[in-house]
């Protein structure tokens, strides 16, 4: 911290020096130094007005920019990743080198390449996806439709609550994951962090939280590809939170807002994918007991 002693004006040790110095004789006349010390408050005024109108000037600038901000509309795309492996073979993670991370079945990477077709004549401009392999691979689908790198952001992952939060998901790191998607943003870092294990609570504030960030700080049209209870909690955050939410593999929510008001005109929509999957679907009974029967003790392992 500068001391304020340092902060004093150089022009106040101006009168000091002067009143050292003795008068004579053969000084000006006492009327010509009178006009000639009142000069110089004049030009100090002046040039403290010319600084005051600096902050005036930046200040209208940006209640103009923020004008511009508020009268311009914002499209919000939120996608589910599509049908994932294990949801289709029950024995998948029985064999999984991860197996909290599963990949896109066969019909998941179809419908990823169905939504890379259907936003592909849309304006969007920043594609954000939750670090799990399925969102990741269903961004990449879109991302080549669009020609756009995709954002790695660990606010819009997974909600792992009960029976998942036990422990953290392994997942691929960043840089292994841009060697198989050259797309990937590795010079993008998380807005909203996670941390699990979380609770529910913890989750919703989080989502709610990384979607507010996005929209204000990317002023552009936005894609987030996430899952179902993010996509929900998302929505929530800018639609209010008793709205009731279609979170199907695959679907579309899109949200058209103009400053803090927002219009929901799709809602969950699978209209362009060939073979919808209705619903919301879970582990099997068989699989929540592999994972705490193998999965968890391994953990606690290492």
């Amino acid at each position: 911290m500068i001391d304020n002693c340092q902060l004093m004006p150089t022009n106040n040790k101006q009168p000091t020096t002067n009143n050292q110095q003795p008068t004579t004789k053969e000084s000006l006349p006492n009327n010509k130094q009178q006009t000639t010390n009142n000069q110089q408050p004049t030009t100090n005024n002046q040039q403290q007005t010319t600084n005051n109108q600096q902050p005036t000037t930046n200040n209208q600038q940006q209640t103009t920019k923020n004008k511009q901000l508020l009268n311009m509309s914002q499209t919000i795309w939120i996608a589910r990743h599509g049908n994932r492996e294990d949801f289709v073979d029950a024995n998948w993670i029985k064999t999984a080198d991860r197996p909290f991370d599963p990949g896109l079945s066969p019909d998941g990477i179809q419908q990823a390449k169905e939504l890379a077709q259907r936003l592909a004549s849309e304006k969007i401009d920043y594609i954000f996806a939750s670090p799990f392999l399925r969102t990741v691979q269903t961004a990449d689908y879109v991302a080549e439709a669009l020609n756009l790198p995709i954002k790695i952001e660990s606010g819009v992952a997974e909600c792992l609550s009960f029976p998942f939060c036990a422990i953290a998901p392994e997942l691929l790191p960043r840089e292994i994951l841009a060697q198989r998607f050259p797309r990937i943003d590795l010079n993008y870092r998380d807005r909203v962090p996670v941390c699990y294990p979380e609770t529910l609570q913890v989750a919703k504030k989080r989502a709610g939280d990384a979607i507010t960030q996005l929209t204000q700080e990317f002023t552009g049209n936005l894609l987030i590809i996430t899952h179902g209870a993010s996509l929900v909690n998302m929505t929530r955050k800018l639609m209010g939170s008793k709205a009731k939410i279609h979170s199907s593999l695959c679907c579309l929510i899109k949200l058209v807002g103009q400053g803090d008001q927002w219009q929901m005109e799709l809602n969950g929509d699978t209209s362009h994918l060939t073979q919808p999957k209705t619903g919301i679907s879970f582990h099997s009974l068989s699989q929540i007991q592999y994972i705490y029967t193998q999965e968890f003790p391994k953990q606690f392992r290492k």
